[in-house]
């Protein structure tokens, strides 16, 4: 249409082209008259003012008059002419108007079919290509880039990401190539349960809190003793928690519980009114007579355990407290007595050298005597007794068993 619109102005413009320069060449024609009439008014007046004689005053007139009489009308006919032809110029001129609005507009159509407006995609400053639409390709990254069909994804971080408003060749336009871009440079987030006793080093991670809450119930129910702390907390990862990991912290977990339950364990039988008796108080020895034993060598059952060893032999004590008796007792040879606490005291008898006095405060495990043959004895051995509230208990409840 616009084409055809093109070659029909054109046409007519030429329809007119003879006309143009009949138009010049009148107006060459009249410049041509007032310069005749012109220069014939000269002509007279210099004749008069020279006396000229009278015939050729009337033939100059006469001249004069023939030129007026032949161009008689001649400018209501350029008149006419003018006005036809003015009339036609104009229509040239809007013609040729047009011609330039329509040309504009082929360029401009052009110009945008080449070109398009455009968002320039810049991910931390660095540009990674061009889309159409900004809203519609926001779009595309929050159901393509930044929604996972991995339902231990809780969610999807991508840097930032800044858009300007450019005019670019339609060729640049790249959607696909920068969703490519944005998802290889995107970080899946996954949420995970953390099942743990204060300890990270043997936590276990699932991807589930009942996967956790099973966890604890199962450890608690198997090591009720040790896992009073054990808790679960939320945490968000970068890497996804396989099957094979967890099923290793399980175990790394279950074996940890499993030797703090049984140190538990053998606390609480090595445990006293509250007291725990760390330490054998002699090494290697071997039980020689047992508590409540009845026997010739005395006129009363037996109110402690003796462990034979070698003369000689380190004495420790078995639990931290202040020595409150060091000395000789009656039946008991070189003897010392422990305060250990909640009513809890031990005795120490038979010693060949006492390496402690009264008052002094000692650990778990700190030599304290020798093992000798002392006061009523048949060999060299400890005679180890405790008493709770001043009552005999028998050692072997708690050591030696």
């Amino acid at each position: 249409m616009i084409l055809r619109r093109i070659y029909a102005i054109i046409k007519h413009a030429a329809q007119y082209k003879g006309e143009w320069f009949f138009i010049l060449s009148e107006l060459n024609s009249v410049k041509l008259i007032k310069k005749i009439t012109k220069d014939s008014s000269k002509n007279y007046k210099k004749n008069s003012d020279r006396n000229i004689n009278n015939i050729k005053i009337k033939e100059n007139l006469k001249k004069s008059k023939n030129n007026q009489e032949e161009y008689k009308g001649q400018p209501d006919l350029r008149k006419n002419k003018y006005g036809a032809t003015r009339k036609n110029v104009y229509e040239v001129i809007i013609n040729i108007t047009q011609i330039a609005l329509i040309v504009t507009i082929l360029s401009t159509i052009f110009i945008f079919t080449k070109y398009t407006p455009a968002y320039a995609v810049t991910l931390n400053d660095e540009l990674i290509g061009y889309v159409s639409n900004k809203e519609s390709f926001e779009q595309k990254i929050q159901n393509e880039v930044l929604t996972s069909s991995n339902e231990n994804v809780a969610f999807v971080a991508l840097d930032n990401v800044n858009y300007k408003y450019e005019f670019v060749n339609t060729n640049v336009i790249n959607e696909s190539s920068v969703i490519n871009t944005l998802k290889d440079n995107s970080k899946s987030i996954y949420k995970v349960y953390e099942v743990s006793n204060g300890n990270e080093d043997d936590a276990v991670y699932v991807n589930t809190e009942e996967e956790a809450q099973e966890i604890v119930n199962k450890l608690k129910s198997e090591y009720n003793k040790v896992t009073d702390d054990l808790s679960i907390t939320t945490l968000y990862l970068e890497e996804e928690v396989s099957d094979e990991a967890i099923e290793l912290a399980k175990a790394k977990i279950n074996e940890k519980l499993k030797a703090e339950q049984e140190e538990k364990e053998k606390i609480e039988l090595r445990t006293v009114n509250g007291i725990y008796l760390a330490v054998l108080p002699v090494s290697g020895g071997k039980i020689s007579s047992r508590y409540g034993a009845n026997e010739s060598v005395r006129n009363h059952t037996h109110k402690g355990l003796d462990i034979a060893a070698s003369y000689g032999t380190p004495i420790k004590a078995v639990a931290d407290g202040t020595v409150i008796f060091s000395g000789t007792e009656s039946g008991y040879g070189n003897l010392i007595k422990i305060d250990h606490g909640n009513s809890v005291t031990t005795y120490y008898g038979h010693c060949s050298k006492l390496l402690v006095s009264t008052g002094a405060s000692v650990k778990a495990g700190d030599v304290i005597a020798k093992v000798g043959s002392t006061g009523n004895s048949t060999g060299n051995h400890l005679h180890f007794e405790i008493r709770v509230n001043g009552s005999y208990v028998n050692p072997q409840k708690y050591l030696y068993n």
